[in-house]
């Protein structure tokens, strides 16, 4: 909580509820930030109303001096949190009392609501108008912005993160049965410790109650306490299935890091904003609320999510992708070469046929590290398989946003990238005496690769038993065609990664960085699978032009600009 003693501000004992934007027109008495416009120079900013249609306006408006103060704190009760914003006019004969007082309440999860306040926050000044009978202006105060809401917002964002909110209106109310104007005059500041100070225990179980995770397991169970006939595994498996199915008439868009944070700008209404987003976000929103296209995740995806320091726009990032994909999330880099890998063994001995419903391509966010289940030895076994089927289910209805507030994240520890770097550094540091050609180098890609994942891979030749012939012609008949890069589609997030390695290693003067091969897995995951890929230009450009044009061999749309993923959805019917 903080008090701001400027040269201005107190206000009365007339309680008010920021209302909806749209209710703006509609003001009853009280006290409300709306957006304005005083000099078209300068724009719109957010200008401070107290409206009083009774006689007591004419003695706020002569009051001298006009002091405007501004106090401000957070609580929680039973139905989440809120934070609120005392305004009051001193009174000259006794500036310990308030001559008028407002208080104000806000739901800090609430976007509309927090930014207008955050815009208020912003401004060098503020602007104060007091609207008495028949809406006319009896005065007009400014003053300088030394009030400190910015560190305050900061710090209700802050303190509400991690807890839920089950109805904020029934919380105000509460609230306010509880507590007086005079009480929040003497309200100390809060004690809640910082989150960054807590015990991991306390943080995982203000995490399990934020995503209310105790209940979700225990109606899961039950449900699946009557059903025990389906194995976990064949309930993910059809869970996947079903999932695949609802994609089949969706346009398929992926869209790499830098749109997501474009689209974001639009979001919070950021200084960063590039208009032709604005138009983007729009069309993105309804195309998705028709079900006409899908914008998926990816591993790599929230990887990159997750290096946003800024937790609350991270927050923000994280529930417009959940929106914008409906949770759908292209299966980990790793498990999807992996599941490439046994498909082609499966169709180079065996043909092929409907059973490549098991190799599965798309999964849930909640999944994005990849596809597992876990088991409970110390339950029953109609128990145990429906704790297992439960776990399922949590985490294929989690979203990005619990996902990235889940406590002491840290990043999957990823040795194959690391060795990738690290040779690729050597092959630009020892160049042959004679420039290899890019065929040459992509085979010795294909075959880096194929080397560092034989151990996910030879488990699948398993299924070659009782075949004619001997393991040895298994081995050369699966992975002949792939080192020669016979068969670009066998396995595609493999030569996606083994073609871009290749490509940019003919680039002397370009050394790889060890974000390249994030950018790499954007490509691989979505390229094989999805009808447009949206990434920056040079990527962009190499992935469409030779030596790869791989737009051509995976018959996907590559985009490089706002400019060409507005085209293309208009294109969408």
């Amino acid at each position: 909580m903080s008090e701001q003693k400027q040269n201005k501000w107190r206000h009365g004992l007339t309680r008010f509820e920021i209302p909806a934007l749209d209710d703006y027109m509609g003001m009853r008495d009280g006290f409300l930030p709306l957006p304005v416009i005083l000099d078209p120079a300068a724009g719109e900013e957010v200008g401070l109303f107290v409206r009083d249609q009774t006689p007591f306006m004419d003695e706020l408006s002569q009051t001298k001096p006009f002091s405007l103060m501004m106090k401000n704190g957070y609580a929680c009760n039973d139905f989440g949190p809120l934070a609120f914003i005392l305004f009051w006019v001193e009174n000259p004969a006794n500036p310990a009392e308030p001559l008028s007082s407002w208080d104000c309440y806000l739901d800090p999860k609430n976007e509309t609501q927090m930014r207008l306040w955050r815009n208020l926050s912003a401004q060098t000044h503020w602007h104060l108008f007091l609207v008495g009978a028949a809406g006319k202006q009896r005065g007009f105060f400014e003053f300088e912005n030394n009030y400190g809401l910015g560190g305050a917002l900061d710090f209700f964002e802050d303190a509400c993160r991690n807890i839920g909110t089950v109805d904020f209106n029934r919380a105000k109310e509460r609230f306010m049965s509880e507590n007086t104007i005079e009480d929040l005059f003497r309200m100390q500041p809060p004690t809640l410790e910082h989150p960054a100070k807590k015990g991991k225990s306390d943080k995982w179980e203000e995490w399990f109650a934020t995503v209310d995770f105790r209940r979700r397991v225990q109606e899961f169970a039950d449900k699946h306490r009557g059903d025990p006939q389906l194995s976990a595994e064949e309930y993910l498996g059809q869970k996947g299935a079903d999932l695949a199915g609802e994609l089949e008439d969706q346009e398929l868009i992926y869209l790499d890091t830098k749109y997501w944070v474009n689209l974001r700008h639009v979001v919070v209404q950021s200084p960063l904003l590039i208009p032709i987003y604005d138009e983007i976000l729009g069309l993105l929103e309804l195309l998705r609320q028709k079900k006409r296209i899908c914008c998926p995740m990816s591993s790599a995806l929230f990887e990159e999510l997750m290096k946003q320091s800024d937790t609350s726009t991270r927050l923000k990032t994280a529930r417009m992708m959940d929106y914008l994909s409906g949770g759908v999330c292209i299966q980990n880099w790793l498990h999807l070469i992996e599941m490439e890998f046994a498909r082609h063994v499966y169709r180079t001995l065996k043909g092929g046929d409907a059973n490549e419903a098991t190799f599965p391509i798309w999964t849930k966010t909640g999944y994005w590290a990849g596809e597992h289940t876990v088991t409970f030895p110390h339950l029953p076994g109609q128990d145990s398989v429906a704790m297992v089927k439960a776990y399922i289910d949590v985490r294929w209805n989690m979203t990005f946003a619990e996902y990235q507030a889940m406590p002491d994240w840290t990043p999957i520890p990823d040795e194959g990238i690391a060795a990738w770097v690290k040779a690729a550094d050597q092959r630009k540091t020892h160049p042959p005496e004679t420039k290899p050609k890019f065929e040459e180098l992509a085979k010795s890609y294909r075959a880096d690769l194929l080397g560092a994942l034989k151990d996910e891979f030879l488990k699948w030749f398993a299924m070659c038993r009782g075949l004619p012939g001997t393991p040895a012609d298994h081995i050369a008949a699966v992975l002949g065609p792939l080192y020669v890069g016979r068969d670009l589609r066998a396995v595609p997030s493999l030569e996606v990664v083994a073609g871009l390695s290749a490509a940019i290693a003919l680039e002397t003067n370009r050394k790889v960085q060890p974000n390249d091969m994030l950018d790499f897995l954007h490509a691989a995951q979505a390229l094989p699978y999805c009808d447009a890929l949206f990434c920056d230009k040079y990527m962009a450009q190499k992935m469409r032009n030779k030596p790869l044009e791989f737009g051509k061999v995976y018959a996907t749309y590559i985009g490089s600009s706002p400019e060409e993923l507005l085209e293309y959805l208009k294109g969408i019917t």
